[in-house]
């Protein structure tokens, strides 16, 4: 099927589509969930749910299980307030309920600090703030209904992210880069395990970076993402944390949601293995060839595929909550050579190569209360990702050899508990240890010249030990005031290298509409291991000269204000500085490993003796979704500099500024204003990724391109204009929804610069480009 008829299929659906859902009743659907303690996860039983405004009044009284169940909710839009003796009340808004499923809204309340009758608290929801209690600045909540009806989001957090003030994406790849940081900053974690990337064709184009996000949308339970200064729990990261929890599935009645589109095919479902009991599944698996997107491809491009599977299963007992939980991609790719050398302009011409990549996490994990005060979670988990990618080059008489190749394999196994206990209303102790066992069958090589065999740059085997301990109070001095205080400790066997690392956060609710906050944290990242077991031959001995690098390490600062302006609009300000150190950098030169974006095979000598800052301002000005309506106005300005050898340079990340405007509308109609359609659109502008300059003469003289290093990153790529656009229409029948969206990043076609790359036809350095658009045309229907 060609990409023109599928678009008049749409074209079609989008004709009849009134059709799939006959009938003009006003259809209603059931909304349940569960209200727990926020520290101790105890169920808080006859706390009060209402769908706020309903005329007439819907609401419901939760039972001893923290369980409430609400009946008849209009279809649309809807919020809802809870509320229990002694706790601050809440609001959640922007629930989308449909015929076709039935919305699970599961909440945390926080024990009231005030004395009764002395301080009035307002039900109201902070957005910009993180499910994690202990965090106090640069964090932010989001959902998974954001990433899909945010323009840009393209059902991925990476690119979501891309909206929010201080983080710097790009088109070809989901790799954000926080505040000046690289990509290879971020720490990802599942259900509280830190993992790989989860991204398909993750680190084959950028390290940290992959094509799309391998975890479906319709597995993903309200998350949170750290900028900078994150709580005592979070470590081995610079840039920042994405913590992704996974939703279980309704409790109710079983659900199923099908897909199909230009990037594949996709299903899930989800309920109660028994009607009436708690136990629950939820699995949703896709796959793609991405065929229908082959126009859109480079033409050397060969068996683009991928697919992945996830799943949830959650066990509520008498002995405690059990869950188990996984996520697995697999993905492959390749290039052909062109078999007639006359027609030879680039190196990629005449290479042709296959890759292979996978990841994996899945774990088992154990939550209970005890004696109501204090909550212990355990689980263990197994994570992995693998790369292959073998890559041969045709010589002059047009023949395929040997030229590169990659393995990288590891695995690890992670057993970690933590402990939250509340003293009380003013003071909780979250307190855990980590312990990782690192596995890894590492083998690189590289021909370091045409004709030549290539020669080994890694080739290890083996296991190490990561071992974690954190502690943080969380102490409310004053009803209005709250002070977080922390401590993480890492300690790496493999060179007994460790990071100690306090942190500290405060809040103060000057107003009922005005908060000031301040963070700091000293942050440790370990590097990726195969740059450890890098060898060289000296005298005819194999050394491994960068065995006993330590841990990056890095202090943030961040100053914040933010503003309620009202319910739905906030306005929020941050400035931020970053003092890094021990960076690994090379013995001589300009080198510096945060800037390598994607290279396998150097063999650099390193030591940890660079340093850097990063430092800037971050403006937001936002509405949430209100009477359909919905804008995000980000700007950040800031600058980040590395130090090596004696001489400070800009870093690759460096682009100095960035601006985001996102909005969308949604409109309801029908009968009963039944069905919805929806748009929104992001434009970015931003300052180019920085580049060093050519050394021409060196260039034409090795036939390939040569940057002019002692100038490092002086140069600026030209500055990026992009826009984003999404259209949807929900159809809503009797007992099911049909959806239909089209979604495109890019749509102006904006040329993405990559450097640059030697033409063989006329002996010159060209400027590399390349136009990726993204787009995606999908029914989904849900019953």
């Amino acid at each position: 099927m060609t990409a023109k008829k599928l678009l008049f299929q749409f074209i079609l659906i989008l004709a009849f589509a009134p059709q799939l859902v006959k009938g003009q009743d006003s259809y209603t659907q059931t909304v349940s969930g569960v209200i727990l303690d926020q520290t101790t996860k105890q169920p808080l039983p006859f706390a009060n749910v209402v769908v706020v405004g309903s005329d007439p009044s819907i609401g419901a009284i939760t039972d001893t299980t923290g369980r409430f169940i609400l009946r008849n909710v209009p279809i649309g839009r809807i919020s809802i307030q809870a509320s229990f003796i002694g706790y601050d009340p809440i609001v959640v808004s922007e629930i989308l309920v449909t015929t076709g499923r039935q919305s699970e809204v599961n909440l945390e309340m926080a024990e009231s600090s005030s004395e009764l009758g002395e301080v009035v608290v307002k039900a109201k929801e902070s957005k910009n703030r993180a499910l994690n209690s202990m965090s106090t600045v640069s964090a932010r909540k989001f959902n998974v209904e954001e990433a899909s009806r945010y323009a840009g989001g393209f059902d991925d957090p990476a690119r979501l992210a891309t909206s929010y003030a201080g983080v710097v994406g790009n088109i070809g790849n989901n790799g954000i880069a926080i505040r000046g940081n690289s990509p290879r900053a971020l720490l990802w974690r599942m259900e509280g395990v830190e993992i790989p990337n989860p991204s398909h064709f993750a680190d084959v184009i950028t390290f940290g970076a992959g094509g799309i996000s391998a975890l479906s949308s319709r597995m993903i339970d309200n998350s949170d993402f750290y900028t900078g200064a994150f709580p005592a729990e979070y470590s081995n990261a610079l840039g920042g944390v994405f913590d992704l929890n996974v939703r279980k599935g309704n409790t109710l009645k079983r659900q199923y949601t099908a897909e199909v589109g230009l990037n594949g095919l996709e299903a899930s479902t989800e309920g109660p293995f028994v009607k009436g009991k708690q136990s629950t599944y939820l699995i949703n698996y896709r796959y793609s060839t991405l065929a229908l997107l082959t126009p859109l491809l480079p033409e050397d491009a060969a068996g683009i595929s991928y697919q992945d599977v996830s799943f949830k299963v959650n066990m509520p007992t008498k002995f405690g909550t059990f869950s188990v939980w996984g996520l697995g991609s697999m993905d492959n790719s390749g290039q052909l050579a062109e078999r007639d050398s006359s027609k030879w302009e680039y190196d990629q011409d005449k290479e042709e190569g296959d890759a292979f990549t996978a990841m994996g996490a899945a774990g088992v994990n154990h939550q209970i209360t005890v004696k109501e005060k204090t909550h212990i979670k355990t689980q263990f988990a197994t994570t992995g990702n693998l790369v292959r990618y073998d890559l041969d080059r045709m010589d002059s008489t047009a023949t395929l050899n040997p030229y590169s190749s990659i393995k990288n394999d590891h695995w690890k196994y992670t057993l970690s508990s933590t402990v939250n206990h509340r003293f009380g209303p003013k003071h909780t102790l979250r307190t855990g240890v980590i312990l990782n066992y690192l596995n890894y069958d590492l083998g690189f090589s590289r021909a370091l010249a045409d004709g030549q065999a290539p020669t080994t740059i890694v080739d290890e085997k083996g296991g190490e030990i990561h071992t974690q301990a954190f502690a943080q109070s969380q102490i409310r001095l004053h009803p209005l005031f709250r002070m977080n205080v922390g401590l993480h400790a890492q300690y790496f066997n493999f060179n007994r290298s460790y990071s100690i690392e306090p942190r500290l956060g405060a809040a103060w609710n000057v107003s009922d509409d005005h908060t000031l906050n301040f963070g700091y944290g000293l942050h440790g990242q370990l590097e990726k291991l195969n740059f450890y077991m890098i060898q060289n031959e000296v005298n005819g001995e194999t050394v491994y000269p960068n065995r006993n690098l330590g841990f990056s390490k890095a202090h943030h600062v961040v100053l914040g204000y933010d503003w309620s302006i009202n319910s739905a609009l906030r306005f929020k300000a941050e400035a931020y500085y970053q003092y890094l150190y021990d960076l690994p950098i090379g013995t001589s030169g300009s080198f510096a490993l945060q800037n390598l974006s994607n290279n396998w095979f150097f063999r650099d000598s390193l030591v940890n003796e660079g340093t850097g800052q990063n430092y800037g301002l971050e403006l937001t000005f936002e509405r949430f979704l209100k009477k359909g309506f919905f804008y995000l106005v980000s700007g950040s300005v800031f600058n980040s500099k590395y130090t090596a050898n004696g001489n400070t340079y800009n870093t690759r990340y460096n682009t100095n500024y960035i601006v985001n405007v996102l909005a969308g509308k949604e409109w309801p109609f029908g009968k009963h204003d039944q069905h919805r359609v929806s748009i929104s659109g992001k434009f970015t502008l931003q300052g180019g990724e920085r580049i060093s300059p050519l050394d021409n003469d060196a260039s034409l003289l090795a036939q390939e391109v040569v940057y002019d290093e002692t100038k490092a990153y002086s140069l600026r790529k030209p500055i990026v204009y992009l826009l984003h656009a999404n259209f949807g229409l929900t159809f809503n029948g009797k007992k099911v929804s049909h959806g239909i969206a089209i979604k495109v990043l890019n749509a102006t076609a904006t040329k993405e610069n990559l450097g640059h790359r030697f033409n063989y036809k006329t002996d010159q350095i060209e400027t590399y480009e390349e136009v990726t658009i993204v787009p995606n045309f999908s029914y989904k229907i849900e019953f």
